[in-house]
């Protein structure tokens, strides 16, 4: 039998630790960058959980069945007095205490100080996820578009090769069928930025390459961690490239690796121009925005 004492105290703690979400576009480098703060000596985020996209679906839908079915079983008894079910406060309640333990799950013992979770698809439940835990710190990283198309594709010719030529024919295709749901994940995230920016952090994939520290500096001094010098470079080095493929080297290319490339700007070796232009025109301003500051265009 579960030492339901136990489990309860573990659920506060966790719920006392610094909380973190990480999301992004599928191959915009949420693994990396899981990787990256699992690599913090107080830090622990490993995997997807997919909390809010299926974990909290299915406690939902549970809750309706049971609910249903009470009302029906009550209906046989007219002069007794009802059972009542299970409110939705009950059931955001449930997923709380099933996250918070998941959560402590994955650490595989004593409790960090930061304690996160890495799902693409959390960049469209940020709300969902700042309502669950409030305190909590969501983390968003983005990439050029056009990189995130070509890795995408060769992605999906890793793991699904027929239906990914069916459904998208060419990475050009992919491209531009992808690049507005980039524009509309980018404007949404925006939004929520804007409504509590002291829980939003963002980081582009391409400052992480060009500067790293200063890219993860933010990040690791917002969930309330050791943001030194050594350990950035300790990080670096144990999410590094070299080391994430056995030691092949950034550009080299293995494409049944997730690990496939690893550079900015490979769009320049798979894209058309005839495409290149049409991202620029549904994605001008924000491409724009997610380059400022870079030295590849």
């Amino acid at each position: 039998m579960p030492d339901n004492q136990a489990l309860g105290l573990l659920v506060q703690a966790v719920l006392e630790r610094q909380l973190f979400f990480v999301a992004g576009q599928g191959k915009s480098g949420t693994t990396w960058l899981e990787l990256i703060l699992d690599a913090h000596p107080d830090v622990c985020c490993h995997g997807e959980g997919h909390f809010a996209d299926r974990l909290l679906p299915e406690i939902g839908e549970a809750t309706e069945r049971y609910n249903a079915y009470l009302k029906h079983n009550n209906a046989v008894f007219e002069e007794i007095r009802d059972y009542q079910g299970l409110s939705r406060d009950h059931a955001w309640h449930l997923g709380r205490i099933a996250m918070a333990l998941l959560l402590a799950q994955q650490c595989d013992g004593e409790l960090p100080a930061a304690i996160g979770e890495r799902t693409p698809a959390n960049v469209a439940n940020l709300q969902l996820l700042h309502q669950l835990f409030p305190q909590a710190k969501l983390i968003h990283i983005t990439r050029d578009p056009r990189d995130v198309a070509v890795s995408m594709w060769f992605h999906g010719l890793r793991l699904n090769p027929e239906q990914t030529r069916k459904e998208y024919v060419s990475p050009d295709d992919l491209a531009v069928k992808m690049v507005g749901l980039w524009v509309e994940l980018i404007n949404a995230t925006r939004q929520f930025a804007a409504s509590c920016p002291e829980q939003y952090l963002e980081v582009k994939y391409e400052s992480l390459q060009q500067d790293f520290s200063a890219a993860l500096r933010p990040l690791l001094t917002a969930l309330g961690v050791d943001a030194a010098d050594e350990t950035i470079e300790d990080c670096r080095e144990q999410a590094g490239f070299g080391r994430l493929t056995g030691g092949r080297k950034r550009g080299i290319e293995d494409r049944q690796s997730h690990f496939r490339k690893g550079v900015v700007g490979d769009w320049k070796n798979h894209l058309k121009p005839a495409t290149v232009n049409r991202i620029d025109e549904i994605a001008g301003d924000q491409l724009a925005e997610q380059l400022a500051g870079s030295d590849r265009e």
